[in-house]
């Protein structure tokens, strides 16, 4: 509401109802609706361990998506700190075996 009453009031004037209805639909429940509502459902079947992985790969992904998609630059120290919290994750949930010499 606040970006309608300062930004442009002539945005009314291109506006497809029909296009911006379906298009905000389809961005309501795939992006915002449906996404928790799955992740917390299968949160509990796969554990505290692999959930909070597939939490974690989000960060990624979606600055993985952002670079083609979108054109953003993407720092290195961007890429190094999603690295870091992926290492982190999977180090602290990663059991790892003692071999008997």
């Amino acid at each position: 509401m606040a970006i309608l009453v300062f930004w442009n009031v002539r945005i009314f004037e291109s506006l497809s109802w029909r296009l911006e209805l379906c298009f905000g639909l389809f961005v309501g429940l795939f992006g915002t609706i449906l996404p928790p509502l799955l992740f917390s459902k299968g949160f509990p079947s796969l554990g505290l361990g692999r959930g909070s992985i597939l939490a974690a790969i989000e960060i990624p992904v979606s600055i993985g998506t952002a670079f083609p998609f979108l054109r953003e630059q993407i720092p290195f120290t961007q890429v190094l700190g999603c690295l870091c919290i992926i290492a982190g994750i999977v180090f602290h949930n990663v059991r790892f075996r003692k071999t008997a010499i």
